[in-house]
């Protein structure tokens, strides 16, 4: 199978749903007839300009350092590096957050749980960057990422609208 956006099944808690729209979002984000080869560098595009992050595929999709990619979209970012999760928060305005899980499956979006099929975040070994699956960042916060298997580079891209 190809590589996804993320999401495997919603775990809810206190009755609450998730909105229709995420979880539409969320659906396989399939990357081509051949899969890039874990660890491959990627390029990621913001609204149709190139965006300087250290970016790469992991786990089937393509992850960004979330710290670059949050400024980019506009986002307010937390860091937690020295915490037992080294966990990050991102918040747009004042009611929209997500909250990522180092080395995790789960996260939380607003107050829901939500399961990923791959790790919501990791520490790159070499650069100590936080990384994320941009696709998944960029749908919780209401943006769109296309991905092609080889971009003019000739490496994988994802290609993000953000309103």
């Amino acid at each position: 199978g190809g590589p996804s956006a993320g999401f495997v099944q919603p775990r809810l808690r206190g009755g609450q749903k998730v909105r229709r729209a995420l979880v539409l979002a969320s659906t396989l984000l399939v990357l081509g007839g051949c899969a890039p080869e874990r660890g491959q560098q990627a390029d990621v595009l913001v609204n149709d300009r190139p965006l300087q992050v250290h970016a790469e595929v992991r786990y089937g999709r393509v992850y960004a350092d979330v710290l670059t990619l949050a400024e980019a979209l506009g986002l307010r970012a937390v860091w937690f590096p020295d915490k037992p999760d080294r966990g990050v928060t991102l918040q747009q305005g004042g009611e929209r957050f997500l909250h990522l899980h180092t080395g995790q499956n789960d996260c939380h979006v607003g107050g829901e749980e939500v399961r990923l099929d791959a790790p919501t975040l990791y520490v790159h070994p070499r650069t100590r960057d936080p990384m994320a699956p941009v696709a998944f960042v960029v749908q919780v916060f209401g943006g769109r990422a296309t991905f092609r298997a080889e971009g003019p580079n000739g490496r994988p891209e994802i290609d993000v609208t953000f309103p």
